[in-house]
């Protein structure tokens, strides 16, 4: 990294939350807030009295000025026309102004300006050039320089067309984009350039992101050289934060319900206060045991105290809690690893501070095996809403560098290049005949390893396999253990335990992996010599193998096939 200032911020741009950030001269990377203090910046654009509100600002407009706030707009960049819209993309607006037909089929918004009591209107593109500039001009005042470069993240579905839009879109605010990185790049990166990261070079990583209205799980294979490449990634429209948030604020209504017999879902600016209530319930559990409610007039002039403890926020969002786990666990197994191969999982997005989804990870997968990273499992400093852009800083960050060429910049950040790798592992059988791995699977090639060996059998024959992972299981029976006092199922916060009581009676699974060899692909008789041997191997981008035996000292080559 650069020991000056970057002068390359980068940028989380996401449907419901953004944030800005920069590497200091000190190598530190900063999360910039803005003028309100807020780091993390609603995605959201409000018009009131002929003035424009941005992020938190914005946000307080929903419950009465709802027509004139526009949220949840950055997947509709580069959809070029409003006739082919999802009903779903055209929901996510509809708490705040719909996403309508401007003219001509283009999707855009329609604001009216209390003032003149006018209409304008706005292309989406136009709404993303606006949020970009208020970034921009937050970062300019924090940094005190006119900032005229970012790197930008993206998700991995992203089409070249919405690329090219938000290019677009902030040169008008007046920056140039250098780079797009994906999503769980930016977090990966953000997180290996820690003091913290348990991450080693040789390793797979999941990194969930469950972001306020999608979440995607993408599988990393960390190798060599620091690579990390892609092995497979998924995303889910339907899964994210607001789906917690909607089963909370059913929950209390359901509350006030008992309490009134009013429903407060029926009028739009008594659910966009139920909303509001929901989103900050869900934040407070994240950090302490209890929570209290209390809304003024929520509906029919009617207000609404109660209280919620963790427990019970457990018990109401446990679906969404294990829908979030088993896409976890789903994409693993797409990918084509087990669970054991899986080393780390890394947690980002604003959802994922939900303690429970940390938790219920460590249940699923093993717990001697899989280290699961966040900030709620301390393992994990950045707050996870922060993630992104402190990864894209980063990014910059090499790019202003200019030690780095282009060329060196593909191998350091393998996430930006698509490179061969290998299908399976390879290695050596050493004495006792067992496996020992060379090339770990998922290697990007071409790939190199050498080892040494001080002493050598004259004459031992050196085998050369391709390894299959196999998993062992040991089932191991439980000790009977006393029966328990049956007792009145009269507190329903009792139910979330019963899976765990069932699961005590079934008996432990004991998985451990193993790689067996499979085809031999080279075998090498060695003549052992007094200053030792030195074993190169090579893999070409065609996946040929080369293995060299040379003599540590005089480099004669002794064998080479």
């Amino acid at each position: 990294m650069s020991s000056s200032f970057s002068p390359i911020v980068g940028i989380s741009f996401g449907n419901t939350s953004s944030s800005i950030a920069t590497v200091k001269n000190n190598d530190k990377v900063e999360v910039i807030a803005n003028p309100d203090g807020e780091r993390v910046i609603a995605t959201a654009l409000s018009y009131r009295d002929g003035d424009e509100y941005h992020g938190g600002q914005a946000i307080q407009q929903l419950i009465r000025n709802p027509k004139n706030t526009i949220i949840n707009f950055r997947d509709l960049i580069g959809q070029p026309k409003f006739s082919k819209l999802s009903e779903d993309l055209k929901n996510r607006c509809s708490a705040g102004a719909p996403v309508v037909d401007i003219g001509d089929d283009v999707p855009g918004f329609i604001i009216t300006n209390s003032e003149s009591n006018k209409e304008i209107k706005l292309s989406v593109d136009e709404v993303v050039a606006r949020h970009l500039k208020n970034l921009k001009l937050a970062a300019d005042d924090y940094i005190g320089v006119n900032n005229k470069k970012a790197v930008i993240t993206v998700p991995y579905d992203f089409n070249d067309l919405q690329k090219e839009r938000i290019a677009k879109a902030a040169s008008k605010a007046g920056l140039e984009i250098v780079q797009f990185i994906h999503e769980p790049s930016a977090a990966l990166l953000s997180h290996l350039t820690t003091k913290t990261t348990s991450i080693h070079k040789d390793s797979n990583v999941v990194v969930a992101d469950f972001g306020g209205l999608q979440s995607s799980v993408t599988v990393f294979a960390i190798r060599n050289n620091g690579i990390f490449t892609k092995i497979y990634t998924e995303s889910r429209q339907d899964l994210g934060g607001s789906k917690i948030d909607d089963v909370l604020l059913k929950y209390l209504n359901s509350e006030f319900q008992k309490k009134t017999k009013v429903d407060a879902t029926k009028n739009p600016r008594s659910l966009a206060k139920l909303k509001s209530n929901a989103i900050l319930t869900k934040k407070t559990l994240s950090n302490t045991s209890n929570a209290n409610i209390s809304i003024d007039s929520l509906a029919d002039g009617l207000d609404f105290n109660s209280s919620i403890n963790v427990f019970k926020y457990d018990l109401v969002v446990r679906n969404v809690i294990n829908e979030m786990v088993t896409f976890v666990e789903q994409a693993v197994e797409k990918s084509g690893l087990d669970k054991l191969e899986v080393d780390s999982i890394l947690l980002t997005g604003g959802a994922s501070f939900t303690p429970k989804i940390t938790q219920t990870l460590q249940v699923v997968f093993p717990e001697n095996q899989v280290k699961v990273i966040s900030l709620v499992a301390g393992n994990e400093l950045q707050h996870p809403d922060e993630m992104l852009s402190a990864g894209a800083a980063v990014q910059a960050s090499l790019l202003a560098d200019d030690l780095y060429e282009e060329d060196d910049l593909e191998k350091l950040l393998g996430h930006s290049v698509d490179v061969p790798q290998l299908n399976e592992c390879i290695g050596v059988l050493d004495g006792s005949k067992k496996f020992v791995t060379i090339f770990d699977k998922y290697t990007s090639l071409p790939a190199r390893q050498s080892f040494k060996l001080k002493s050598l059998v004259d004459g031992a024959d050196l085998e050369v396999y391709t390894g299959k992972l196999n998993i062992k299981e040991e089932i191991i029976e439980k000790e009977e253990a006393p029966k328990k006092e049956e007792k009145k199922e009269d507190d329903d916060d009792d139910d979330e335990n019963d899976w765990s009581e069932d699961e005590d009676d079934e008996p432990e699974v004991l998985k451990t992996k193993e790689i067996e060899p499979v085809e031999k692909l080279a075998e090498l008789g060695i003549k052992a010599t007094k200053n030792g041997v030195e074993l190169i191997f090579e893999i070409s981008r065609e996946n040929k193998l080369k293995v060299i035996a040379r003599d540590l000292k005089t480099n004669e080559v002794l064998q080479q096939i």
